[in-house]
């Protein structure tokens, strides 16, 4: 029973972050189906409890999140909101298993290729429908709920993709190329803006690490983009520069909203999943007219508003060490590649994050914590053997 337990492990631990793509519901459930039957084998001493160094501050972030919920103006909803503390073992879920199955991690690419055929082929599909329509902003979704989630992922696959057939000079991989190019093209038909400019800071570093030079050619290749997008692409792009455009205006008075809770509440914010209700507190209010708001459209000031300074200076304290740990890696070990996809995948994911929260959407967070957690995995695995490069 046991034997059949460790070998499941490992499907659920690459199937859970691919399935993202299809459908976060049956995603989540593979992940807590995983996390109960890790959980048993950690319990009956059956598997070691094993995790990578930025755990540690995730643990206190988790920590004076709960307190913060405890302290919010309606903890009865904020405590609930805290069920997301499940999503954080998915750091341990995934280090531990992969560490002696790294075998697996060879799949990962394979599926996402495999998904994000169904996912863009819908995306294109919604996209072509909603413009010939003319119901609205044409915003693919994909499967998700959203089409800014919908961005995200695209965004992190494009960075992943792309980032593995620079590295790996792969230039003959067709399933990575695809995906590449797929993961671009629906991240395009999302019309998400946030997302947009995570890609382009990321394609930045990644760009200059390979060949400094090269990164002359980004401006070349976002006119050549702009050129070949329908108008409904070209009009979003135009608003990038339009310091009038009205969600430019919105994410101005959230900034100042986020400051006033801050300075209100400095410790423990105003508390989990609470900007919602706060957002109509008139000592907060900036302006006469104000849009009603679930977050604050960027993760720094939502994070410190929502649960306060001790959690917010522990989320800096996690960003921070994953990159200086990842770094740290050696370009030799044999998954230095998955260094630098986790490297430029939170450089995306903190640049989108600039102008949405995207770590309070947990396909995204359960994606960036699933490719961070990959590189501290190590050389050797429980019995002391060397594993080939990937």
């Amino acid at each position: 029973m046991n034997k059949k337990i460790k070998k499941i492990l490992p499907w659920l631990v690459i199937l859970y972050p691919t399935l993202t793509l299809l459908s976060t519901s049956l995603s989540e459930s593979l992940l807590f189906i995983g996390l109960g039957l890790y959980l048993y084998l950690i319990f009956t001493k059956q598997m070691k409890f094993e995790y990578p160094p930025f755990f540690i501050p995730i643990l206190f972030y988790i920590f004076f999140s709960i307190l913060s919920a405890f302290f919010s103006y309606i903890p009865s909803v904020s405590l609930v909101d805290m069920k997301e503390v499940f999503l954080y073992l998915s750091i341990p879920f995934v280090y531990t298993v992969l560490k002696n199955n790294r075998e697996f991690l060879s799949k990962i690419s394979d599926l996402f290729f495999y998904f994000i055929i169904l996912s863009s082929g819908f995306s294109a599909y919604q996209f072509v429908r909603l413009t010939v329509k003319h119901s609205g902003s044409p915003r693919a979704t994909g499967f998700e709920g959203h089409y800014m989630t919908q961005a995200g992922i695209m965004m992190i696959l494009a960075i992943y993709s792309l980032t593995i057939i620079l590295e790996k000079k792969d230039y003959k991989n067709y399933k990575l190329e695809l995906l590449f190019i797929l993961s671009s093209f629906t991240l395009i038909l999302t019309l998400t803006r946030s997302a947009w400019f995570g890609f382009f800071l990321s394609l930045v570093f990644i760009l200059f690490k390979k060949k400094p030079v090269s990164i002359l050619l980004i401006p070349l290749f976002a006119i050549f983009l702009y050129l070949l997008s329908p108008a409904s692409v070209q009009n979003r792009i135009k608003s990038l520069t339009n310091i009038k455009d009205i969600t430019f205006q919105e994410r101005i008075i959230m900034i100042k909203k986020g400051f006033k809770m801050i300075k209100a509440k400095p410790f423990f914010g105003v508390g989990p999943n609470m900007v919602r209700s706060a957002y109509t507190v008139p000592r907060y209010r900036v302006a006469k007219k104000e849009k009603l708001n679930p977050h604050l459209h960027n993760n720094f000031i939502q994070i410190w508003a929502e649960r306060g300074s001790f959690a917010f200076l522990s989320w800096l304290w996690f960003i921070l060490l994953v990159f200086i740990k990842l770094l740290k890696i050696k370009n030799d070990t044999p998954l230095a590649l998955y260094k630098w996809v986790a490297v430029f995948i939170l450089i995306g994911f903190l640049g989108a994050g600039l102008f949405e929260y995207n770590f309070g959407d947990s396909e995204i967070k359960l994606l960036l914590l699933f490719f961070i957690s990959i590189p501290f995995i190590g050389e050797t695995n429980e019995h002391g053997k060397n594993i080939k490069k990937i």
